[in-house]
């Protein structure tokens, strides 16, 4: 489901729970990886979430955690994209706790997160950071609480999102200034604008040989903002796999960038 770079290695949810944790201070109470995912998980159940497949990546001598869930029962969009949920912690104080809402479409295992804003959630995003402070354990689990209950928001906003992107009709020219734009706005590396349009170009005409073939899908053969998004997170699959956290956050900029392109930056807010 994800990938992981140098200095990082895939663990299983005994590994993690391994994981060593240094002793706190007066102003600082680093939350054990196994205890922050346990506490992620109770709060999941509470929602009414079932839990699917985990993934989780230690990095920096296990001082880093990175995680993705699958969310049972929440696929959506007639059915292509399901509802996922990245987690992440620190015990080296590099970083807040934290999950953010996600996604994958199924067809191509593209990966994505969202951190989304609406009036109904209050200008809040869907998205929980908590940093380690001295009553961290005691503050994590309500915020964890509030921010699962904004799960099924996150969902339902996400598949208004993709439907609008499958209407929008999109022509060459309005493809390569899209692109270009989404570099200009840090939505991706500049050394992956080509890399977007190569995907772009394969998939607007049939494949030449079975190379080709096993990249293309004939669910994004349409010219149209939903099949130029999956030509963003196919690519995205590379940078992925050389910082997870990096690529989170950096997807959530993505998102952003084709909601006010091509929805409006007050989509979703009424």
């Amino acid at each position: 489901m994800f990938l992981l770079h140098c200095g990082a290695k895939s663990a299983t949810v005994d590994e993690v729970n391994k994981a060593p944790c240094p002793k706190g201070t007066k102003s600082w109470t680093p939350v054990p990886h196994g205890q922050f995912i346990e506490m992620v998980k109770d709060a999941a159940g509470n929602a009414g979430f079932e839990l699917g497949e985990e993934q989780y990546g230690l990095y920096d001598d296990a001082s880093r955690l990175f995680g993705v869930v699958e969310i049972k029962g929440q696929d959506h969009f007639g059915e292509q994209v399901q509802l996922m949920m990245g987690i992440r912690n620190s015990n080296d104080k590099s970083m807040a706790a934290g999950i953010c809402a996600g996604s994958r479409v199924l067809v191509c295992d593209n990966l994505s997160f969202l951190a989304y804003t609406d009036q109904s959630l209050n200008g809040e995003p869907v998205f929980m950071k908590r940093m380690h402070t001295r009553y961290a354990l005691e503050g994590i689990p309500p915020m964890l609480e509030e921010a699962m209950q904004k799960m099924l928001v996150l969902r339902d906003y996400q598949e208004k999102f993709f439907e609008k992107l499958a209407t929008v009709k999109l022509t060459n020219r309005i493809v390569n200034d899209t692109i270009i734009s989404a570099a200009e706005k840090f939505a991706i590396p500049w050394g992956h604008v080509q890399h977007v349009k190569k995907q772009w170009d394969l998939q607007q005409r049939l494949p030449k040989d079975e190379e080709e073939e096993a990249r293309w899908h004939d669910e994004f053969h349409v010219d149209n903002a939903w099949s130029l998004y999956n030509c963003f997170t196919e690519v995205a699959k590379g940078y992925l796999g050389q910082n997870t956290m990096m690529a989170s956050d950096r997807s959530i900029v993505t998102n952003g960038f084709f909601r006010d392109r091509f929805c409006g930056k007050n989509f979703g807010k009424n």
